[in-house]
């Protein structure tokens, strides 16, 4: 298999290990998810233990800034939670190798749905952050999206669209041109909606 960190930016979901060759396109992936301003809930566990994960929900970002070795730290409020994400000096293939030896000390592996450059946000948008501290202790975070601001403009563009179609068929005897005035609303439509 051929190594390609650009896949980070062309793939709707992607698996990758934080590495000084990844880091740069996963940071740039959770910025995007996180641009929107949605509400966050946020799942925290240790994957080596039988303890019950915490659950956060209603969170919001209060701070974002750079990471070590080009990484980002995230911090969310209310309260003192948040994530990080960060590369350790090896390339993504240098770090996959280590894993795969089940020497899996300061790694950290990502799962990302959603966030791709130019994308709106959607209610699958995720995020899964698995951070191994030491051999056997990874700490995972799971990052899932409450609300999408861009669906209820969508549901409100939608509204708009559907009262001009039923405007222009209230107006037009002749639904040839009922008909011409829809698909000029539909395609504006089009257009807006990918703003």
């Amino acid at each position: 298999m051929t190594h390609n960190p650009g896949r980070i930016l062309t793939h709707h979901t992607v698996t990758a290990m934080a590495g000084t060759d990844t880091i740069a396109h996963i940071v740039e992936r959770v910025k995007n998810l996180l641009a929107a301003g949605r509400r966050i809930t946020l799942v925290e566990r240790y994957t080596h233990t039988d303890g019950t994960p915490e659950v956060f929900s209603g969170l919001t970002v209060e701070e974002v800034r750079p990471g070590r070795e080009g990484g980002i730290g995230v911090h969310l409020k209310p309260g003192r939670r948040g994530f990080g994400i960060h590369a350790y000096g090896e390339t993504e293939p240098e770090a996959w190798a280590r894993y795969h030896r089940e020497y899996r000390e300061r790694l950290t592996l990502v799962d990302i749905t959603g966030g791709l450059p130019g994308n709106h946000p959607t209610l699958g948008d995720r995020l899964v952050i698995r951070h191994w501290i030491s051999d056997r202790v990874c700490r995972e975070w799971v990052v899932v999206f409450d609300d999408a601001p861009d669906i209820r403009q969508e549901v409100e563009n939608l509204s708009y669209w559907l009262d001009g179609i039923r405007e222009a068929l209230d107006r037009q005897a002749d639904v040839s041109v009922a008909v011409e005035r829809i698909r000029a609303i539909l395609r504006q439509a089009g257009r807006l909606g990918r703003a």
